[in-house]
């Protein structure tokens, strides 16, 4: 960049993960008036995410810190309806307490020059068809030479629609309790539940925080079936039921997961999507930590060749959408694709499919050659295996 930079402002909204990672990363590209707004009073509240990240990512990224690290855990346990299991062991993945760590965040961001302002964004303001700064509530204006919208989805997208793009598709609502005097038999490994009874359209996940706490949580499709209502069904009739018997709820959050992918478009003149809010998460799990902190890089350089190239049009903005398309875009088609399969299901062939993937011996060289955060890596490493590629096909033919 050139040493013009810092007559540069820009407006990020939202003091999440994705607003201020990729402030600070703008910050590291030279620009020195980077403004985040925050509707919340306090960075980090309310809480909506499960917490778990794998630790590579974090490392790097060059966010990695003790301080905010809950648990460690290295092995996932997957449960079909009629609790058919398997497991896979690979990778570190930390639990994290989200709180601290996007205080964590907010003060690298800040320690770097950039500053946060604790109000709420009301609207877009345009000149010219092209984004050039946001009116706060009570009409309060600020200008900017670009705005980058990370709100979330827990906002209710207001923001992106306003300026012609599209808010991600579908959206499922989960809740999650922090269960305190629970039977934790194993710290080390994560729990994954699935079945229409369950978690209709998604799973339900249990997530060790230390001997005696863990975490559970659910997501569903169905408006019916309420995530607490699922919560409270599986914890007193569930196959994993004895973990709960003197337990208690100490803490219950929810919000919202992006199920649909990332939105068609991600950029327009003088604006920008990051992280929730453009479905960047994985379509698989809903987690955005890793799938974002990459969207917030793109974001970064992507400003940063605009500023070269002396304006931030929809064109010259165009490289951040082909940037993160180019890193990521195989990722998001093949585990949206993914989902939808499993999402068509039924419980009995979720059965099939896990005892196919039990009995066929693969899950070893999964934990070894999977990858927690690019997924794509983990789904070809189980049809490497002839019996489960054969019980895929044959649920795929059934629906012909």
């Amino acid at each position: 960049m050139n040493s013009s930079s810092a007559l540069d402002k820009i407006v990020i909204i939202g003091g999440g993960f994705a607003g201020l990672f990729t402030g600070i990363n703008l910050i590291e590209k030279g620009f020195d008036k980077v403004i985040v707004f925050e509707e919340h009073k306090t960075i980090g509240e309310p809480r909506h995410c499960a917490g778990l990240v794998s630790e590579k990512a974090l490392k790097m990224f060059n966010l990695y810190e003790d301080d905010f690290v809950i648990n460690t855990v290295s092995r996932a346990r997957f449960f079909s309806p009629a609790g058919i299991d398997f497991e896979i062991e690979g990778e570190k993945a930390i639990v994290i307490d989200r709180v601290l760590f996007d205080r964590f965040l907010a003060e690298k961001f800040e320690s770097l020059g950039g500053r946060i302002v604790y109000k709420r964004v009301d609207r877009p303001c345009f000149i010219n068809d092209t984004v050039k700064g946001v009116y706060l509530d009570g009409d309060e204006y600020c200008e900017a030479d670009l705005v980058v919208d990370c709100e979330g989805v827990h906002s209710g997208c207001r923001i992106l629609p306003m300026t012609g793009l599209s808010p991600p598709e579908t959206l499922l609502h989960a809740t999650q309790f922090d269960i305190e005097n629970a039977f934790v038999d194993d710290v080390s490994h994560v729990e994954l539940h699935f079945g229409r009874e369950v978690a209709p359209g998604f799973f339900l996940w249990l997530i060790p925080l230390d001997e005696k706490n863990v975490r559970i949580g659910v997501a569903s499709s169905d408006i019916y079936k309420r995530p607490p209502d699922l919560l409270w069904k599986f914890m007193k009739h569930g196959i994993r039921r004895d973990m709960f018997t003197i337990a208690n709820v100490k803490y219950r959050f929810g919000g919202l997961i992006v199920a649909s992918g990332p939105i068609g478009k991600t950029y327009t003149s003088g604006f920008l999507a990051v992280g929730d809010v453009a479905g960047q998460v994985k379509p698989t799990t809903g987690g955005g930590i890793f799938t974002g902190g990459i969207c917030s890089i793109a974001a970064a350089q992507a400003i940063a060749w605009a500023h070269d190239y002396g304006e931030y049009s929809e064109k010259t903005l165009s490289k951040y959408e082909m940037l993160w398309r180019h890193i990521l875009g195989r990722e998001f088609k093949y585990m949206l694709l993914a989902r939808k399969f499993l999402l068509k299901m039924r419980d009995h062939e979720i059965d099939e499919l896990f005892k196919a993937i039990r009995d066929s011996g693969i899950c070893d060289r999964v934990g070894r050659k999977g990858d927690m955060d690019l997924q794509f890596r983990t789904f070809m490493e189980f049809i490497r295996s002839p019996r489960v590629t054969l019980k895929i096909l044959k649920i795929m033919l059934r629906r012909q």
